[in-house]
């Protein structure tokens, strides 16, 4: 089911933030981008880019702005 493992990833992301790892936030986020960007989701595919983006970059205060508290 898709919005089970959409809420397996958006935990997986909030894990590695908190982790500070940010390899598997990118890997997750782009995952993510995907699977929102394929169902029409505009909103979440932008945000996960952003998440993506800050990851590769390695800008975790980036990271843990997007993230939900």
């Amino acid at each position: 089911d898709m919005i089970v493992l959409a809420g397996e990833i958006v935990a997986s992301i909030g894990a590695a933030g908190a982790a500070k790892d940010s390899a598997v936030v990118a890997a997750r986020a782009h995952e993510l981008k995907g699977m929102s960007g394929n169902f029409g989701l505009a909103e979440l595919s932008r945000i996960s880019a952003e998440l993506e983006a800050a990851a590769q970059k390695q800008d975790m205060s980036a990271v843990a702005g997007l993230l939900p508290n």
